[in-house]
Protein backbone atom coordinates (compact mmCIF):
# COMPACT_ATOMS: atom_id res chain seq x y z
CA UNK A 1 0.00 0.00 0.00
CA UNK A 2 2.69 2.61 0.85
CA UNK A 3 4.54 1.76 -2.36
CA UNK A 4 1.39 2.06 -4.45
CA UNK A 5 0.47 5.33 -2.76
CA UNK A 6 3.92 6.78 -3.39
CA UNK A 7 3.82 5.69 -7.00
CA UNK A 8 0.43 7.30 -7.44
CA UNK A 9 1.75 10.59 -6.10
CA UNK A 10 4.90 10.40 -8.23
CA UNK A 11 3.16 9.66 -11.52
CA UNK A 12 1.87 13.23 -12.10
CA UNK A 13 5.37 14.56 -11.48
CA UNK A 14 6.89 12.11 -13.96
CA UNK A 15 4.25 12.91 -16.55
CA UNK A 16 4.80 16.64 -16.07
CA UNK A 17 8.56 16.31 -16.52
CA UNK A 18 8.06 14.12 -19.60
CA UNK A 19 5.81 16.78 -21.11
CA UNK A 20 8.09 19.64 -20.11
CA UNK A 21 11.34 18.34 -21.61
CA UNK A 22 10.37 18.42 -25.31
CA UNK A 23 8.62 21.78 -24.84
CA UNK A 24 11.74 23.24 -23.22
CA UNK A 25 13.90 21.78 -25.99
CA UNK A 26 11.85 23.49 -28.70
CA UNK A 27 11.78 26.87 -26.94
CA UNK A 28 15.48 26.67 -26.01
CA UNK A 29 16.49 26.08 -29.63
CA UNK A 30 14.34 28.97 -30.85
CA UNK A 31 15.54 31.40 -28.18
CA UNK A 32 19.17 30.40 -28.66
CA UNK A 33 18.80 30.98 -32.40
CA UNK A 34 17.25 34.37 -31.72
CA UNK A 35 19.85 35.69 -29.31
CA UNK A 36 23.57 34.94 -29.41
CA UNK A 37 24.12 35.97 -25.78
CA UNK A 38 21.37 33.66 -24.56
CA UNK A 39 22.91 30.87 -26.63
CA UNK A 40 26.23 31.48 -24.89
CA UNK A 41 24.53 31.32 -21.49
CA UNK A 42 22.87 28.00 -22.37
CA UNK A 43 26.22 26.63 -23.54
CA UNK A 44 27.86 27.78 -20.31
CA UNK A 45 25.10 26.11 -18.31
CA UNK A 46 25.67 22.88 -20.21
CA UNK A 47 29.40 23.08 -19.49
CA UNK A 48 28.64 23.65 -15.81
CA UNK A 49 26.53 20.51 -15.62
CA UNK A 50 29.34 18.64 -17.42
CA UNK A 51 27.45 15.69 -18.75
CA UNK A 52 29.67 14.28 -21.51
CA UNK A 53 26.78 12.66 -23.38
CA UNK A 54 23.78 14.75 -22.43
CA UNK A 55 21.80 13.90 -25.56
CA UNK A 56 22.11 10.17 -24.91
CA UNK A 57 21.26 10.61 -21.23
CA UNK A 58 18.11 12.58 -22.02
CA UNK A 59 17.06 10.07 -24.65
CA UNK A 60 17.52 7.12 -22.33
CA UNK A 61 15.69 8.90 -19.52
CA UNK A 62 12.71 9.65 -21.75
CA UNK A 63 12.62 6.07 -23.02
CA UNK A 64 12.85 4.62 -19.51
CA UNK A 65 10.23 7.04 -18.17
CA UNK A 66 7.83 6.20 -21.01
CA UNK A 67 8.21 2.44 -20.59
CA UNK A 68 7.87 2.74 -16.81
CA UNK A 69 4.75 4.85 -17.14
CA UNK A 70 3.11 2.40 -19.56
CA UNK A 71 3.93 -0.65 -17.44
CA UNK A 72 2.79 1.05 -14.22
CA UNK A 73 -0.42 2.16 -15.90
CA UNK A 74 -1.16 -1.35 -17.14
CA UNK A 75 -0.53 -2.87 -13.70
CA UNK A 76 -2.64 -0.23 -12.00
CA UNK A 77 -5.48 -0.87 -14.42
CA UNK A 78 -5.40 -4.60 -13.80
CA UNK A 79 -5.30 -4.22 -10.02
CA UNK A 80 -7.98 -1.54 -9.82
CA UNK A 81 -10.28 -2.37 -12.71
CA UNK A 82 -13.59 -0.60 -12.55
CA UNK A 83 -16.54 -0.57 -14.83
CA UNK A 84 -17.36 2.96 -15.92
CA UNK A 85 -20.10 4.07 -18.22
CA UNK A 86 -19.88 7.41 -19.96
CA UNK A 87 -23.25 8.81 -20.86
CA UNK A 88 -23.65 10.19 -24.35
CA UNK A 89 -24.74 13.59 -23.08
CA UNK A 90 -21.78 14.00 -20.76
CA UNK A 91 -18.93 16.27 -21.75
CA UNK A 92 -15.58 14.68 -22.50
CA UNK A 93 -13.45 15.08 -19.35
CA UNK A 94 -10.21 17.02 -19.46
CA UNK A 95 -7.38 14.55 -19.67
CA UNK A 96 -4.45 16.50 -18.20
CA UNK A 97 -3.96 16.85 -14.47
CA UNK A 98 -3.21 20.17 -12.82
CA UNK A 99 0.20 19.01 -11.57
CA UNK A 100 1.41 18.12 -15.06
CA UNK A 101 0.21 21.43 -16.52
CA UNK A 102 1.74 23.40 -13.65
CA UNK A 103 5.13 21.75 -14.18
CA UNK A 104 5.06 22.65 -17.88
CA UNK A 105 4.01 26.25 -17.22
CA UNK A 106 6.55 26.80 -14.44
CA UNK A 107 9.36 25.43 -16.61
CA UNK A 108 8.44 27.56 -19.62
CA UNK A 109 7.94 30.66 -17.47
CA UNK A 110 11.38 30.23 -15.92
CA UNK A 111 12.99 29.78 -19.35
CA UNK A 112 11.31 32.88 -20.74
CA UNK A 113 12.20 34.89 -17.62
CA UNK A 114 15.84 33.86 -18.01
CA UNK A 115 15.79 34.96 -21.65
CA UNK A 116 14.32 38.35 -20.77
CA UNK A 117 16.87 38.90 -17.98
CA UNK A 118 19.85 37.87 -20.12
CA UNK A 119 19.05 40.16 -23.01
CA UNK A 120 17.73 43.08 -20.93
CA UNK A 121 21.19 44.58 -20.45
CA UNK A 122 22.04 45.18 -24.08
CA UNK A 123 18.45 45.45 -25.31
CA UNK A 124 17.79 48.49 -23.11
CA UNK A 125 21.39 49.67 -23.32
CA UNK A 126 21.20 50.44 -27.03
CA UNK A 127 23.93 50.18 -29.64
CA UNK A 128 26.80 50.71 -27.17
CA UNK A 129 25.78 47.71 -25.08
CA UNK A 130 25.45 45.59 -28.21
CA UNK A 131 29.02 46.37 -29.26
CA UNK A 132 30.28 45.57 -25.76
CA UNK A 133 28.77 42.09 -26.08
CA UNK A 134 30.92 41.45 -29.18
CA UNK A 135 28.18 41.66 -31.81
CA UNK A 136 27.96 44.03 -34.73
CA UNK A 137 24.91 46.27 -34.84
CA UNK A 138 23.75 44.64 -38.07
CA UNK A 139 24.02 41.16 -36.56
CA UNK A 140 21.98 42.15 -33.52
CA UNK A 141 19.19 43.84 -35.46
CA UNK A 142 18.98 41.19 -38.18
CA UNK A 143 19.09 38.12 -36.02
CA UNK A 144 16.22 36.82 -34.01
CA UNK A 145 12.99 38.65 -34.69
CA UNK A 146 11.59 35.83 -36.83
CA UNK A 147 12.45 33.22 -34.20
CA UNK A 148 10.89 35.33 -31.45
CA UNK A 149 7.65 35.60 -33.41
CA UNK A 150 7.63 31.79 -33.74
CA UNK A 151 8.15 31.55 -29.97
CA UNK A 152 5.11 33.77 -29.43
CA UNK A 153 2.95 31.70 -31.80
CA UNK A 154 4.00 28.38 -30.21
CA UNK A 155 3.39 29.86 -26.75
CA UNK A 156 -0.11 30.86 -27.83
CA UNK A 157 -0.78 27.28 -29.00
CA UNK A 158 0.64 25.88 -25.74
CA UNK A 159 -1.53 28.20 -23.65
CA UNK A 160 -4.62 27.28 -25.65
CA UNK A 161 -3.92 23.54 -25.38
CA UNK A 162 -3.32 23.63 -21.63
CA UNK A 163 -6.40 25.78 -21.03
CA UNK A 164 -8.55 23.24 -22.85
CA UNK A 165 -7.02 20.04 -21.45
CA UNK A 166 -6.16 20.80 -17.83
CA UNK A 167 -8.40 19.78 -14.94
CA UNK A 168 -8.80 22.49 -12.29
CA UNK A 169 -10.96 20.99 -9.57
CA UNK A 170 -10.39 23.47 -6.76
CA UNK A 171 -10.34 27.24 -6.53
CA UNK A 172 -6.66 27.15 -5.56
CA UNK A 173 -5.84 25.23 -8.73
CA UNK A 174 -7.81 27.68 -10.86
CA UNK A 175 -6.05 30.65 -9.28
CA UNK A 176 -2.61 29.05 -9.66
CA UNK A 177 -3.26 28.11 -13.29
CA UNK A 178 -4.41 31.64 -14.09
CA UNK A 179 -1.34 33.11 -12.36
CA UNK A 180 1.00 30.88 -14.36
CA UNK A 181 -0.68 31.61 -17.69
CA UNK A 182 -0.74 35.33 -16.87
CA UNK A 183 3.01 35.21 -16.25
CA UNK A 184 3.44 33.31 -19.52
CA UNK A 185 1.44 35.90 -21.44
CA UNK A 186 3.34 38.77 -19.85
CA UNK A 187 6.72 37.26 -20.68
CA UNK A 188 5.67 36.48 -24.25
CA UNK A 189 4.52 40.08 -24.67
CA UNK A 190 7.95 41.26 -23.53
CA UNK A 191 9.56 38.87 -26.03
CA UNK A 192 7.27 40.21 -28.77
CA UNK A 193 8.24 43.76 -27.80
CA UNK A 194 11.88 42.75 -28.17
CA UNK A 195 11.18 41.34 -31.62
CA UNK A 196 9.26 44.49 -32.56
CA UNK A 197 12.13 46.70 -31.41
CA UNK A 198 14.73 44.62 -33.27
CA UNK A 199 12.75 45.03 -36.47
CA UNK A 200 12.49 48.78 -35.90
CA UNK A 201 16.26 49.00 -35.43
CA UNK A 202 16.82 46.99 -38.59
CA UNK A 203 14.49 49.27 -40.57
CA UNK A 204 16.22 52.37 -39.25
CA UNK A 205 19.57 50.97 -40.31
CA UNK A 206 18.70 49.28 -43.62
CA UNK A 207 15.35 50.65 -44.79
CA UNK A 208 11.70 49.64 -44.93
CA UNK A 209 10.27 46.82 -47.03
CA UNK A 210 6.88 45.18 -47.43
CA UNK A 211 7.87 42.10 -45.46
CA UNK A 212 9.11 44.19 -42.53
CA UNK A 213 6.04 46.43 -42.50
CA UNK A 214 3.69 43.43 -42.63
CA UNK A 215 5.67 41.79 -39.82
CA UNK A 216 5.12 44.85 -37.62
CA UNK A 217 1.35 44.73 -38.12
CA UNK A 218 1.30 40.96 -37.58
CA UNK A 219 3.12 41.27 -34.25
CA UNK A 220 0.67 43.89 -32.99
CA UNK A 221 -2.33 41.69 -33.76
CA UNK A 222 -0.58 38.62 -32.35
CA UNK A 223 -0.05 40.51 -29.09
CA UNK A 224 -3.73 41.46 -29.02
CA UNK A 225 -4.67 37.83 -29.62
CA UNK A 226 -2.50 36.73 -26.69
CA UNK A 227 -4.24 39.22 -24.42
CA UNK A 228 -7.62 38.10 -25.77
CA UNK A 229 -6.86 34.46 -24.93
CA UNK A 230 -5.90 35.40 -21.38
CA UNK A 231 -9.10 37.44 -20.98
CA UNK A 232 -11.23 34.58 -22.35
CA UNK A 233 -9.61 32.20 -19.89
CA UNK A 234 -10.34 34.53 -16.99
CA UNK A 235 -13.96 34.66 -18.14
CA UNK A 236 -14.08 30.89 -18.74
CA UNK A 237 -14.86 31.51 -22.40
CA UNK A 238 -11.90 29.85 -24.13
CA UNK A 239 -14.33 28.29 -26.61
CA UNK A 240 -14.71 31.77 -28.10
CA UNK A 241 -11.04 31.84 -29.10
CA UNK A 242 -11.85 30.81 -32.68
CA UNK A 243 -14.03 33.91 -33.02
CA UNK A 244 -11.24 36.04 -31.53
CA UNK A 245 -8.80 34.57 -34.07
CA UNK A 246 -11.17 35.43 -36.91
CA UNK A 247 -11.51 39.00 -35.64
CA UNK A 248 -7.71 39.28 -35.39
CA UNK A 249 -7.26 37.97 -38.95
CA UNK A 250 -9.80 40.46 -40.32
CA UNK A 251 -8.23 43.25 -38.28
CA UNK A 252 -4.77 42.35 -39.58
CA UNK A 253 -5.92 42.50 -43.22
CA UNK A 254 -7.88 45.71 -42.64
CA UNK A 255 -4.91 47.38 -40.95
CA UNK A 256 -2.68 46.68 -43.94
CA UNK A 257 -5.22 48.37 -46.22
CA UNK A 258 -5.84 51.34 -43.94
CA UNK A 259 -2.16 51.99 -43.27
CA UNK A 260 -1.19 51.70 -46.95
CA UNK A 261 1.98 49.62 -46.78
CA UNK A 262 3.60 50.85 -50.01
CA UNK A 263 2.91 54.51 -49.22
CA UNK A 264 4.34 54.01 -45.73
CA UNK A 265 7.47 52.43 -47.21
CA UNK A 266 7.94 55.41 -49.54
CA UNK A 267 7.56 57.99 -46.76
CA UNK A 268 9.91 56.21 -44.38
CA UNK A 269 12.62 55.46 -46.95
CA UNK A 270 12.54 59.00 -48.33
CA UNK A 271 12.85 60.34 -44.79
CA UNK A 272 15.92 58.15 -44.32
CA UNK A 273 17.35 59.46 -47.61
CA UNK A 274 16.88 63.07 -46.49
CA UNK A 275 18.74 62.19 -43.30
CA UNK A 276 21.70 60.98 -45.34
CA UNK A 277 20.95 57.27 -45.79
CA UNK A 278 21.14 55.54 -49.15
CA UNK A 279 17.90 55.37 -51.15
CA UNK A 280 17.07 52.07 -52.83
CA UNK A 281 15.37 53.33 -55.98
CA UNK A 282 15.19 49.81 -57.39
CA UNK A 283 12.92 48.75 -54.55
CA UNK A 284 10.73 51.86 -54.82
CA UNK A 285 10.26 51.26 -58.55
CA UNK A 286 8.98 47.77 -57.81
CA UNK A 287 6.17 48.96 -55.55
CA UNK A 288 2.53 49.06 -56.56
CA UNK A 289 0.64 52.15 -57.83
CA UNK A 290 -0.30 52.80 -54.18
CA UNK A 291 3.19 54.27 -53.82
CA UNK A 292 2.81 56.88 -56.60
CA UNK A 293 0.97 59.61 -54.62
CA UNK A 294 3.55 59.47 -51.84
CA UNK A 295 6.38 59.65 -54.38
CA UNK A 296 4.94 62.67 -56.19
CA UNK A 297 4.16 64.52 -52.96
CA UNK A 298 7.75 64.13 -51.80
CA UNK A 299 9.36 65.48 -55.00
CA UNK A 300 9.42 69.20 -54.00
CA UNK A 301 11.18 68.42 -50.73
CA UNK A 302 13.97 66.30 -52.23
CA UNK A 303 17.43 67.34 -53.37
CA UNK A 304 18.21 67.25 -57.08
CA UNK A 305 19.93 63.85 -57.10
CA UNK A 306 17.26 62.11 -55.04
CA UNK A 307 14.47 63.77 -57.06
CA UNK A 308 16.01 62.45 -60.28
CA UNK A 309 16.05 58.93 -58.85
CA UNK A 310 12.42 59.25 -57.75
CA UNK A 311 11.38 60.48 -61.23
CA UNK A 312 13.07 57.42 -62.70
CA UNK A 313 11.06 55.24 -60.34
CA UNK A 314 7.87 57.09 -61.32
CA UNK A 315 8.63 56.39 -64.96
CA UNK A 316 8.52 52.69 -64.15
CA UNK A 317 5.64 52.57 -61.70
CA UNK A 318 3.50 55.00 -63.69
CA UNK A 319 3.77 52.87 -66.82
CA UNK A 320 2.22 49.94 -64.96
CA UNK A 321 -0.78 51.66 -63.39
CA UNK A 322 -3.51 50.63 -65.85
CA UNK A 323 -3.66 48.82 -69.19
CA UNK A 324 -6.82 50.62 -70.37
CA UNK A 325 -9.22 47.74 -69.75
CA UNK A 326 -12.06 48.97 -67.50
CA UNK A 327 -12.37 45.50 -65.96
CA UNK A 328 -8.92 45.80 -64.40
CA UNK A 329 -9.32 49.39 -63.21
CA UNK A 330 -8.57 49.93 -59.51
CA UNK A 331 -8.89 52.92 -57.22
CA UNK A 332 -5.12 52.86 -56.74
CA UNK A 333 -4.65 53.26 -60.51
CA UNK A 334 -6.95 56.29 -60.60
CA UNK A 335 -5.13 57.94 -57.71
CA UNK A 336 -1.76 57.16 -59.29
CA UNK A 337 -2.73 58.75 -62.61
CA UNK A 338 -4.09 61.81 -60.82
CA UNK A 339 -0.85 62.13 -58.86
CA UNK A 340 1.23 61.78 -62.03
CA UNK A 341 -0.66 64.57 -63.81
CA UNK A 342 1.70 67.49 -64.18
CA UNK A 343 4.72 65.52 -62.97
CA UNK A 344 7.49 64.90 -65.47
CA UNK A 345 8.79 61.42 -64.85
CA UNK A 346 12.14 60.23 -66.14
CA UNK A 347 10.99 57.90 -68.92
CA UNK A 348 14.38 57.80 -70.63
CA UNK A 349 15.59 54.91 -68.52
CA UNK A 350 12.41 52.96 -69.23
CA UNK A 351 12.58 53.60 -72.98
CA UNK A 352 16.27 52.86 -73.38
CA UNK A 353 16.68 49.88 -71.08
CA UNK A 354 13.20 48.43 -70.69
CA UNK A 355 12.73 49.90 -67.23
CA UNK A 356 15.42 47.94 -65.35
CA UNK A 357 14.13 49.24 -62.04
CA UNK A 358 10.74 47.62 -62.43
CA UNK A 359 10.21 44.25 -60.76
CA UNK A 360 6.98 42.25 -60.58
Amino acid sequence: QPTASGLRRALPLLRGVALLLPVLAVFSVLLASADVIFAQRLTALGDLVRLPRLDQAVGRFLLAATVTYLIAGALWHQLHRRQQRVLADQAVPRMLGFSEAAIVLVGVDLLFAAFVVVQARYFFGGQAAVLVQGMTYAEYTRRGFAELVVVAVVSLCLHLALAGLTRRKTRAQRVAFTALTTALTGLVLVILASSFARLLLYEQAFGFTRARAVAHVFMVWLALLLVALLWLELRDRVRWFLLASLVAAVGFAATLNVVGVDALIVRQNLARAQAGAELDVTYLAGLSPDAVPALTQALPTLDAATAADVRAALGCVGAETWDGDWRSLRLADVRARQALAGVTSDAAVREQEGCPYFRR
